[in-house]
């Protein structure tokens, strides 16, 4: 479902990102975009180190917040390759996940957004995912392909390696659009993002990647994503008008299975998100008219939060709970 390209973001300040989980061995490191991967704690290795002089690795401000920076690479010919590499010490471990925001740069005239790659020697497999700007996102090996409709905008990828078998789930849905095992030989431990092809042109956008040694996990499963970082995708508290609640009514709340939105005719078209109390988003849809059903079947017992929102501004956020009927 097409959602804006342009989205509220939130402040980050830390290049180190660790998030413990009580309870389980997962912590996140990550990056966040406000240096050069080369420049970061911990540091990426440039390697492939043949692009095009025309190469551009860089560092811009967030056009939605002064604070937040986003880094930008454009290496919109096909000749050479230019990638960011990252050896995560994962020893004798055979499990892995890999979470990132990108975006594609709109005008761009390169084939594909970005590309990670995951190699393993203790299972002695890795694959590749790969975004296109024809709105494909495909694994290498096994050569799978899902087409998500709008690529270029924001997206939120979580790439998952448990053994030879690679997993990926796109904004948090715990339903994932492509799995398969991978025959990929990989004599090596690490994994890089960037143009990792001669044969493909890449320019994108990074606001972070946060990746973990401990496990395989799922939306859902382990650490939450920071908190800093979640916020990038559905925006701050501070752009709801305050006379937001009076304009949405979710009923009935608690719900056990579908509530109704009433909302304002100039909000019919807008999208709306249902997001756990891990900051995770469970479901989207649409408004779709003055009162609109949403099923709420599927999801665990607990508080929820709806966001509805049109472009860049998020009009109203209104908390439900879900109950599992007794029946």
């Amino acid at each position: 479902m097409k959602k804006s390209a342009v989205i509220l973001f939130s402040v980050l300040t830390a290049l180190f990102l660790t998030v413990s989980n009580p309870g389980k061995s997962q912590a996140w490191t990550g990056y966040n975009g406000n240096e050069l991967p080369t420049e970061a704690v911990p540091p990426f290795t440039a390697g492939d180190n043949s692009p095009d002089a025309g190469f551009v690795a860089e560092v811009i401000s967030d056009p939605d917040s002064a604070a937040n920076k986003l880094f930008k690479y454009d290496h919109s010919v096909i000749e050479g390759k230019q990638t960011y590499k990252m050896d995560w010490g994962i020893q004798g471990g055979t499990t892995a996940t890999i979470i990132a925001r990108i975006r594609g740069i709109e005008g761009s005239s390169s084939l594909r957004i970005a590309e990670i790659d995951v190699r393993n020697v203790n299972s002695g497999v890795g694959s590749k995912l790969q975004i296109g700007y024809d709105d494909s996102v495909r694994l290498e090996s096994p050569a799978l392909v899902y087409y998500l409709g709008n690529a270029k905008e924001w997206h939120i990828y979580r790439f998952v390696m448990n053994g030879a078998d690679f997993t990926l789930y796109i904004d948090e849905n715990p339903t994932p659009v492509l799995s398969g095992t991978s025959t990929k030989s990989r004599t090596d431990n690490w994994f890089k993002f960037g143009d990792q092809s001669a044969s493909y042109s890449h320019t994108g956008l990074f606001d972070y990647i946060l990746w973990d040694i401990s496990g395989s996990y799922a939306p859902g499963q382990g650490a939450a994503i920071p908190d800093t970082l979640s916020k990038h995708y559905f925006g701050e508290a501070s752009s709801i008008p305050d006379h937001a609640s009076e304009t949405v009514i979710l009923y009935p709340n608690p719900s056990s299975g579908e509530f109704t939105l009433i909302s304002q005719a100039e909000w019919i078209n807008s999208e709306y998100t249902i997001v756990n109390s891990a900051g995770q988003i469970v479901r989207r849809g649409m408004v779709t008219g003055k009162a609109t059903v949403v099923n709420s079947r599927g999801l665990s017992d607990g508080v929820y939060t709806l966001l509805v929102g049109t472009g860049n501004k998020i009009m109203h956020r209104e908390r439900f709970i879900h109950k599992v009927s007794a029946d």
